[in-house]
């Protein structure tokens, strides 16, 4: 099985290599967050929209190039929320990979909140992307083992 990993910064150790950086927007209306609900393969779990930053693009052009292709929205406001190093294991590969990701507060946007590509085109009935408003406590239950605890502190701190 061929399997084709996002593009490498550098190796770090044989079984460890650098991934290029990620944005995340943490986006806050009305005292709840912005999110993607999504269901892939049977499994339901909740996601901030980002992505992957691209050659000679800085780390706040990612953000707001990611929140307008996945979310049709255009960030107008933002400020860096929390950093942290992420390792991924791929099994397929039997390789540890890392990668920056930077979350930034969103705190001014515009735009109505519309599904874009990439995610669109691989929208399937096993494969769901949904936007979802979360409370606090929706989001301290969703997402209390899948990202950083000081991440969410920071996140509800702000709701």
């Amino acid at each position: 099985m061929w399997v084709r990993a996002p593009p490498l910064r550098f190796l770090l150790h044989p079984m460890t290599e650098i991934l290029s950086d990620r944005a995340a927007a943490v986006i806050i209306k009305d005292h709840k967050v912005l999110m993607w609900w999504r269901y892939k393969d049977g499994v339901e779990k909740h996601t901030f929209p980002g992505g992957t930053k691209e050659p000679n693009e800085s780390i706040e052009e990612t953000l707001k190039r990611e929140v307008l292709e996945e979310m049709n929205l255009k960030v107008m406001n933002f400020e860096k929320l929390y950093s942290h190093t992420h390792t991924y294991h791929l099994d397929e590969l039997n390789k540890d990979f890392q990668r920056d990701q930077y979350y930034f507060l969103v705190t001014e946007f515009t735009g109505p909140i519309k599904l874009g590509d990439p995610e669109l085109s691989r929208q399937s009935k096993d494969n769901i992307y949904r936007p979802d408003w979360l409370t606090a406590e929706e989001l301290k239950a969703s997402l209390k083992d899948a990202y950083p605890a000081e991440l969410l502190r920071l996140i509800i701190e702000k709701l």
